[in-house]
């Protein structure tokens, strides 16, 4: 699993961000639920430990957990085999572990990793400038 990804997942539980405009009647799913997230802002609140991650339009996956990888917060996302969510440090190539299935409900995002689910926020654009 990439690191930005990974470090969400083993350090934090519940994934936080706001959508902004008119949440959707239905959840979203798959392509649908990740085009949600691009230029948005997924914040992430577990135990009095914080981050945030940008999903930008370019690809890029900007995190402010400095451990996140070696360059210190820039991986990069893409769409997996089914819709999931692949967020991997540069320069690899996602691997079965490195992607998520992917909800958002309103202003709810919920990830799936196997059987570990995690709920929060969506929050609009780059508030944290990554």
């Amino acid at each position: 699993m990439s690191s930005i990804v990974g470090a969400a997942v083993a350090l934090q539980m519940i994934l936080v961000a706001p959508v902004g405009a008119q949440a959707p009647s239905a959840p979203l799913a798959g392509k649908a639920a990740i085009q949600a997230l691009i230029g948005n802002t997924v914040e992430i609140a577990d135990g009095g430990r914080q981050n945030a991650i940008y999903f930008s339009p370019d690809g890029k996956a900007r995190s402010t957990v400095e451990a996140a990888s070696p360059d210190g917060k820039v991986g990069h996302w893409s769409v997996g085999a089914g819709g999931q969510l692949c967020v991997v440090d540069p320069g690899k190539t996602p691997q079965p572990n490195d992607c998520v299935d992917l909800t958002v409900d309103g202003n709810t995002v919920t990830f799936r990793i196997g059987t570990q689910r995690m709920s929060g926020t969506l929050v609009k654009g780059n508030p944290k400038g990554l």
